[in-house]
């Protein structure tokens, strides 16, 4: 599913470092609810590393979000799971 594969990559980025300082598993379950919807648009990776960055700067602000650049490997991660979840849905199901 979609929005497990969004958690677990951001949950192993995680990006402004609140897990590991404790915070409770389902922290940026927020953050995820407002990047699932946005990734209908995307066409690349590229574009999934501005929704992730642009995010975490509309709940946390910029100065927590940080550069850009650290949403990348999660975006690439991101960026599989959308493809093989519109891979799926394509896919003709069973009679």
């Amino acid at each position: 599913m979609l929005v497990a594969a969004v958690e677990h990559a951001i949950n192993e980025a995680d990006p402004i470092s609140l897990l590991e300082i404790g915070a409770p598993a389902d922290e940026y379950a927020p953050e995820i609810g407002t990047i699932v919807p946005r990734l209908a648009s995307v066409e690349k990776s590229e574009d999934v590393a501005t929704i992730l960055h642009e995010e975490f700067i509309r709940w946390f602000g910029e100065d927590t979000a940080g550069p850009r650049h650290a949403y990348e490997a999660s975006a690439r991660r991101i960026w599989d799971a959308v493809m093989e979840f519109r891979q799926n849905a394509d896919e003709p199901g069973p009679d």
